[in-house]
């Protein structure tokens, strides 16, 4: 069976402080192990950069409810692809909020770069695998 990974980004329309941030986690999680979606969330200095990953019409169905949540705007795919196995299989929802926002851009950046320009297309995977990499480095 293939996984659909999809990554976006989007904007909070007003500040979140960790009890905000711990509700929408606690409800995720929940939502997201009745469903079998696993993923992350990065939440820094007001822009959410996620991660969902699971069946196609589970990962669908979630981001189709995430894009109706008034509390963020701007919801924008930056990545999309079929993938043979998960990258965070145990995680219902990953999460990490003290990392900078440069950080976030860039990889956000890089990877919507590698959708719109067929001549990135072929050095997505590599950014892909980038940004995977530079979350695990952020120490859940």
């Amino acid at each position: 069976m293939l996984f659909q990974r999809l990554i976006y980004t989007s904007d909070a329309v007003s500040d979140f402080h960790e009890e905000d941030l711990s509700q929408i986690l606690d409800v995720s999680r929940r939502n997201n192990a009745i469903c079998g979606v696993t993923g992350l969330l990065v939440y820094a200095e007001g822009h959410f950069l996620q991660l969902l990953e699971g069946r196609k019409t589970d990962v669908d169905d979630r981001y189709a409810r995430i894009v109706t949540d008034n509390r963020h705007q701007n919801c924008k795919i930056v990545h999309r692809q079929s993938a043979p196995s998960r990258c965070f299989p145990k995680w219902e929802m990953g999460f990490k909020s003290d990392v900078s926002i440069d950080r976030i851009d860039h990889l956000a950046h890089e990877l919507q770069s590698s959708v719109e320009l067929d001549h990135h297309v072929s050095r997505k995977p590599q950014v892909v695998r980038k940004f995977i990499h530079a979350f695990g480095e952020l120490n859940l």
